[in-house]
């Protein structure tokens, strides 16, 4: 079996099941440093009405930082679907490996019709999982009443989880810069 053969299908398989990541390149960062940053996760409201940094969780509003307008206000009872990055997930790094892997079975001799299927369905599968974590939809029903979470599991998301703090000012905020 000639590299060539397997090399095409196994990128094909890999790349079908991730999802890109709403964020800016560059704006996250990977899941260590993500925890441990004082921004909030990239979000996405209603399919690209507003976007941008999630600064905090109101009862009826989220405040996102917005690269086009600035902090918005965006009324609870308006979000439909609402799509929520919360780190880079840097799944290329799975899908290289996933590559260098099956064309590493072409040592195997006849043993690659058996190892090049695993590494491509084993490593589709790891990439496709790693493109999908750190993405999360939160899609409402009627107003306000939000079915697939809590309202409150955004929270801890936010660059100010308990909320909007006392004597910041909009103004006073700074829109995190993209990392080289």
């Amino acid at each position: 079996m000639s590299s060539t053969r397997i090399v095409g299908p196994a990128l094909a398989l890999v790349l079908a099941g991730c999802v890109a990541n709403p964020a800016p390149r560059g704006w996250l960062q990977p899941a260590r440093a993500e925890a441990a940053a004082a921004f909030g996760a990239w979000v996405v409201v209603n399919q690209g009405a507003v976007t941008g940094e999630l600064i905090a969780v109101a009862a009826e509003s989220l405040h996102v930082m917005s690269e086009q307008n600035g902090l918005v206000a965006v009324p609870r009872d308006s979000i439909r679907i609402l799509r929520v990055a919360g780190y880079a997930s840097e799944s290329g790094q799975l899908a290289t490996w996933t590559m260098l892997g099956t064309l590493g079975t072409v040592s195997n001799g006849w043993w690659a019709a058996i190892s090049a299927p695993v590494w491509i369905l084993v490593g589709s599968l790891a990439t496709g999982g790693q493109s999908h974590a750190p993405i999360d939809d939160y899609r409402a029903r009627q107003g306000s009443r939000m079915v697939d979470r809590d309202w409150d599991t955004l929270r801890p998301l936010a660059r100010f989880p308990q909320g909007w703090p006392e004597g910041i000012t909009p103004g006073d905020l700074r829109p995190r810069s993209k990392r080289r």
